[in-house]
């Protein structure tokens, strides 16, 4: 592959390792895309547009090395995580933070889960 030593990441799209307790914690360790929007979480596959929104394109981070912890306490949920923003084995002058959280209306409008 001609690549350099240690530069097996660059190869990898997504590898992660997701821990679960119970459909109210999960743990998830790897390289993925980082828990910005409900949008961008969302499998292509099950977008109901045929793209993403244009501001969802151009401010998202790229996938990458990190770690993500999720709960949901009743009607609740929360997400933290903390990202590389590089390659494994880069320096961490590019690392972020995430943290989102939310309450499920559902019952005051009405709609379904997806």
């Amino acid at each position: 592959m001609g690549s350099k030593p240690g530069r097996s990441w660059d190869y990898v799209d997504t590898l992660t390792l997701a821990w679960t307790r119970d459909d109210e914690f999960q743990w998830v360790v790897g390289h993925q895309k980082p828990g910005f929007t409900w949008e961008y979480d969302l499998s292509s596959n099950r977008l109901l547009t045929l793209e993403r929104s244009l501001l969802v394109n151009q401010i998202v981070p790229a996938k990458s090395p990190g770690v993500m912890f999720e709960q949901k306490v009743g009607k609740f949920h929360y997400r933290l995580g903390g990202y590389s923003g590089q390659p494994l084995g880069e320096d961490l002058r590019d690392a972020f933070g995430l943290a989102a959280g939310g309450y499920d209306l559902s019952e005051f409008s009405g709609a379904d889960d997806m």
